[in-house]
């Protein structure tokens, strides 16, 4: 008898195997943005396309539920059209930061079928400003500090991404938009420029562990 007790402890001490919906994740995404600044200071703009490329990892706190942090480098910005053939695009690309809330649930028929919300703030880092100018088949392009443009902008900002999507297998899609909530504006005028981003992103992920 004492050596099935010994056998039951010991089996009591060896972990449970973690299901692979309960494994934490990481992976690779990127996609596409539809950037353009929003605002109570800003007038009629039009968006800037750009890029986002990326890194994210998704740590299971249920079934469902999951904290999903990333980092990418993002192309924000804006374009107008200044009238008299004037046109120019502001290029403001960052290191975005974003902690997220993931919740997701299978699809009853299909449980590799995964639609997905998430929700939470983000940091963002400025990496690049510039400003280009096309006037008459003419262009010119120079960094936002440089005396002749003289658009002064912060080096942090404070976000909130929102998405959605379907998780298929390892594979996503999904929408993403990431809202602004710092001004870029950091001439000291206290104007409302804020960027604002819908990107349409895809990504992979793999799971971690046995």
């Amino acid at each position: 008898m004492h050596r099935l007790a010994v056998l039951a402890l010991a089996m009591a001490l060896v972990p449970a195997p973690i299901s692979a919906q309960h494994r934490p994740i990481a992976g690779v995404y990127g996609g596409i943005n539809f950037a353009k600044f929003g605002g109570d200071d800003v007038g009629n703009v039009d968006t800037r396309t750009g890029v986002q490329a990326g890194l994210f990892a998704s740590f299971p706190l249920s079934s469902i539920l999951a904290v999903q942090p990333g980092v990418a480098y993002s192309q924000e910005g804006t374009s107008v059209d200044a009238g008299g053939g004037i046109t120019g695009t502001f290029k403001l690309d960052y290191i975005q930061v974003p902690v997220l809330l993931k919740l997701s649930a299978p699809l009853q028929a299909n449980s590799n079928l995964r639609p997905y919300v998430v929700a939470g703030p983000a940091l963002g880092f400025e990496v690049r400003c510039k400003v280009r100018a096309e006037v008459s088949g003419q262009s010119a392009e120079a960094d936002c500090d440089n005396s002749s443009v003289n658009f002064q902008t912060k080096s942090v900002l404070f976000g909130l991404h929102l998405g959605a999507g379907l998780e298929i297998s390892r594979l996503f899609l999904g929408l993403r938009y990431q809202l602004g909530l710092t001004s870029i504006d950091d001439s000291g005028a206290n104007a409302d420029v804020k960027n604002r981003v819908l990107a349409i992103v895809a990504g992979y992920g793999f799971r971690l562990g046995r």
